[in-house]
């Protein structure tokens, strides 16, 4: 498995989103949760994040809130993705659909056991299926042997503690998932919370589209 999609998510200082997006990733995220210690809003100028749009594509990651609070961060950040990590069902998806005509939606599933990944096999309403170990910018990756019991069709990321000391595996093992699409980075670039290296960067980005193995 060559050239995954990379996904740097949990940015929130503008000098950094810059040094990173030289970095040339495929996605940028920014978090909107509040509970988060990488919460975006205020920090970051909704015209920084539109920007970036002719540059990459950008997700706003949101976690139960009303749709009302999606919809409308959404269209003014001029977000392409929203990437929900709650429990919003088809209902609330297809609805976010008609508020926000056009943008993609990414779900984000824990996984603990290869039951939670077969339980996605039929999933057909999300654009992309983002598998987490359920602790967001813990650096921690979940079994990733669980992943090949997935039979969907809808495309998926690999998130939680993918760095630059596994990602080569992570390749290795993808090369029999069809679906795999891409890869979600965040604490394992870090330099503080919310602060990425373009060192460790530069080198995941690399390795993951299989210039550097």
């Amino acid at each position: 498995m060559s050239n995954l999609m990379v996904k740097i998510c949990g940015m929130r200082d503008p000098s950094n989103i810059e040094l990173i997006t030289e970095c040339r990733p495929d996605l940028m995220g920014f978090i909107f949760v509040r509970s988060s210690s990488r919460y975006v809003a205020n920090l970051v100028r909704p015209d920084v994040v539109r920007a970036l749009a002719s540059t990459l594509t950008t997700v706003g990651v949101f976690q139960n809130q009303e749709l009302s609070e999606v919809a409308q961060i959404v269209s003014t950040y001029g977000l392409n993705v929203a990437q929900l990590h709650g429990e919003e069902d088809a209902r609330y998806i297809q609805e976010l659909r008609k508020h926000s005509p056009g943008v993609k939606i990414f779900k984000a599933i824990s996984v603990r056991s290869a039951t939670d990944v077969t339980n996605q096999n039929n999933i057909t309403e999300v654009d992309a299926i983002l598998f987490d170990n359920g602790s967001g910018g813990s650096g921690e990756s979940f079994n990733w042997a669980f992943l090949s019991e997935y039979r969907g069709i809808v495309p998926f990321f690999v998130a939680g503690g993918v760095g630059t000391d596994n990602i080569v595996a992570l390749r290795e093992m993808g090369g029999s998932w069809p679906r795999l699409f891409g890869i979600d980075a965040s604490s394992k670039l870090e330099d503080q919370p919310g602060i990425k290296s373009a060192t460790k960067t530069r080198a995941l980005i690399a390795k993951a589209k299989g210039y550097d193995t």
